[in-house]
C-alpha cells in the first residue's frame, strides 16, 4: 500500500474543469482532472495536475498508480503542476495483464491529495455463444482474452441517496463491478433516481426481520426504469449490511438498470452473492438505513390475502441522488456493519 497520510483540505477556488456528466456542476475542486472520458489503446491520456494553494514550491508531487481492490503501488513516478501525460509516464497501464480497474493519486510530499482518478479498462464483456465462427481459439480451444482497448477515465465519488429520511453514502467498487458502477452513476447523477420512492422492504418470510430495502423505480411496480438495460456483470463483493446491488428480475440476469437494492442483513442476502451485481459499500448512514428498514408495511396488493408485506406504510422518497469527492484511494472510511447502528435512547 501506499504511503498513508492525512488528505489536505482542497480550496473551492482551486477547481479544475473535469468530465462530469448530468446536472451536477462541471467545475470540482478537485487536484486531478480530464477533460473529456474515453482515451483508445496507446493514446495520450491528459491529466491536469493541480496543487492545493496553487504554490508548489519545495512541494514532492508524485503520481501513483494504484491496485483498485488492494491499493497496492504498481508504479509510481514524480510530476509537476500542469498536464501529465499519464499514458506515457505509465507504460503498466498497457501491459497489465489482464487489464483492471486502477486508480491513480496524487501525493504531495507523501501526503494523498483529495479523489483519486478511476481508469476503467475497455474490454469487451465475455460472449457465451462459442459457436460464432468468428471467435479466435488458442490451441486448446480456450475463447482468447479480449484485448484492452483503452479506459474510461474519471475521477473518483461516492454516491449520496438524500432521503427524507437522512442520507446514505455508498462508496463505489468499480473493482467489482466496473461497467455497472459507471453506468449507474451516470443515471444517479443524470436525475433517474431523483424523487423516486423506496417502494419495498423485503422481510425474510412473513412476520420476519427485514432483509432488504429496494428503490430506482418511478412507477413502484418493479417494472419501471430508464429505458434500458446493463448486461449481467459478475461480482464478488460479498451480499452483507449496507451492501448497493443491482436489482433485476428473477430469471433474466440482463434486466437490471436503475433499480437497485440495499442490504439489511446477512441472512437472507447472503443467498445473492455471484447471481446478483453488488457494486457498492455503505460508509455513512447505518441509522437511516435501519430506520427505513424498520418502516412498517402493507401487503402489496391488499386484496390478495397471499401478497408479500413489503409496501412501506409511509412515503420514503430519493429527495436527490449526488456524486461526492471520494476520499484519497486506500484511505476512506471502513463498510458500515450493524454494530455501527447507535443505540436507540429510551
Amino acid at each position: 500500500m501506499r504511503r498513508a497520510g492525512s488528505p489536505l483540505a482542497i480550496a473551492a477556488s482551486l477547481g479544475v474543469i473535469v468530465f462530469t456528466p448530468g446536472h451536477a456542476s462541471s467545475a470540482e475542486p478537485a487536484p486531478l482532472g480530464v477533460d473529456r472520458p474515453y482515451f483508445a489503446l496507446e493514446r495520450p491520456i491528459d491529466v491536469q495536475v493541480t496543487v492545493p494553494g496553487g504554490n508548489a514550491q519545495n512541494t514532492n508531487l508524485e503520481l501513483a498508480v494504484l491496485d483498485a481492490g488492494t491499493a497496492r503501488t504498481l508504479a509510481i513516478a514524480p510530476v509537476e503542476p500542469g498536464v501529465a501525460a499519464i499514458g506515457d509516464l505509465f507504460p503498466v497501464l498497457w501491459t497489465l495483464t489482464p487489464p483492471r480497474v486502477l486508480h491513480v493519486q496524487l501525493y504531495a510530499d507523501d501526503d494523498a491529495i483529495g479523489s483519486s482518478l478511476i481508469l476503467r479498462p475497455l474490454v469487451q464483456p465475455p460472449d457465451d455463444d462459442t459457436d460464432r465462427p468468428t471467435r479466435r481459439r488458442r490451441a486448446d480451444d480456450e475463447p482468447t482474452p479480449p484485448p484492452l482497448s483503452g479506459y474510461h477515465v474519471s475521477v473518483d465519488r461516492d454516491l449520496v441517496l438524500r432521503t427524507n429520511m437522512g442520507d446514505l453514502r455508498f462508496r463505489l467498487r468499480e473493482d467489482h463491478a466496473p461497467q455497472t458502477t459507471r453506468v449507474f452513476a451516470d443515471l444517479a447523477e443524470d436525475g433517474m433516481l431523483d424523487r423516486t420512492p423506496i417502494f419495498r422492504i423485503g422481510h425474510a418470510g412473513v412476520d420476519g426481520p427485514p432483509v432488504l430495502i429496494q428503490g430506482g423505480d418511478p412507477t413502484r411496480t418493479g417494472l419501471g426504469g430508464p429505458g434500458f438495460q446493463i448486461d449481467f456483470e459478475p461480482s464478488t463483493l460479498p451480499h452483507r449490511f449496507g451492501t448497493l446491488s443491482l436489482a433485476r428480475e428473477p430469471a433474466r440476469h440482463d434486466s437490471g438498470a436503475s433499480q437497485f437494492f440495499v442490504c439489511v442483513a446477512q441472512d437472507g442476502c447472503g443467498e445473492f452473492d455471484g447471481d446478483y451485481t453488488a457494486f457498492g459499500e455503505l460508509i455513512d448512514g447505518a441509522a437511516v438505513l435501519d430506520a427505513i428498514a424498520a418502516t412498517p408495511t402493507v401487503a402489496n396488493n391488499p386484496d390478495d390475502p397471499r401478497s408479500p408485506r413489503e409496501t412501506p406504510v409511509n412515503d420514503i422518497v430519493i429527495d436527490r441522488a449526488e456524486l461526492r469527492p471520494a476520499a484519497p484511494h486506500g484511505e476512506g472510511p471502513p463498510a458500515l456493519t450493524p454494530q455501527d447502528i447507535p443505540p436507540i435512547n429510551r
